[in-house]
């Protein structure tokens, strides 16, 4: 009952209660077996990377991440697809993946800030600066200041034509 609804509902949430009821019955394996493989024909990397953080996998989570980016010759390394995986799920990985993986952490990052700016309004550059600090922050951690520097200074040049942007980045301090 627990896999029809599942199929139904293909959440972390529901994916829980299998594990939960599979791991009772000791079929764990093979019902984990099942729904990797339905979420992968349903192409639901979003559920499959939360199920990586759940799992604690979260090496697993960033290359499901890298592989549901498109392939374009775009201007950061980690491009996620919002179709495919939500902003939240990808930052969350971000967050978890920040001591071990900082770079990958600073891509994901760094995608998220171009998404916020690129949907104007200052509540979004203000939410985009946050995440620069952290940016900021993960560069001073890894003992890269020019890799700051530089990012900082392309964002900037980038968006020059956007004065509450660059409000809201002197505001901060960036």
């Amino acid at each position: 009952m627990a896999e029809l609804i599942f199929r139904k509902r293909p959440w972390l949430a529901e994916y829980q209660k299998i594990r939960e009821l599979a791991l009772q019955l000791g079929t764990w394996e093979v019902v984990r077996q099942t729904t990797h493989t339905f979420l992968k024909t349903m192409h639901n990397t979003s559920t499959l990377v939360e199920i990586a953080l759940d799992e604690g996998d979260n090496e697993q989570a960033l290359h499901l991440l890298e592989t549901a980016k498109p392939h374009s010759h775009a201007r950061y390394q980690w491009k996620y697809d919002y179709a495919c995986t939500t902003a939240d799920i990808a930052l969350k990985a971000a967050e978890r993946t920040e001591e071990t993986y900082p770079h990958a952490s600073i891509d994901l990052y760094q995608q998220h800030v171009e998404h916020l700016i690129a949907g104007r309004g200052r509540g979004n550059y203000q939410v985009a600066c946050r995440y620069l600090v952290k940016i900021r922050s993960l560069y001073e951690k890894l003992d890269e200041p020019e890799q700051w520097t530089n990012y900082i200074t392309s964002l900037r040049k980038l968006h020059s034509r956007l004065p509450i942007l660059k409000e809201e980045l002197t505001a901060v301090g960036l």
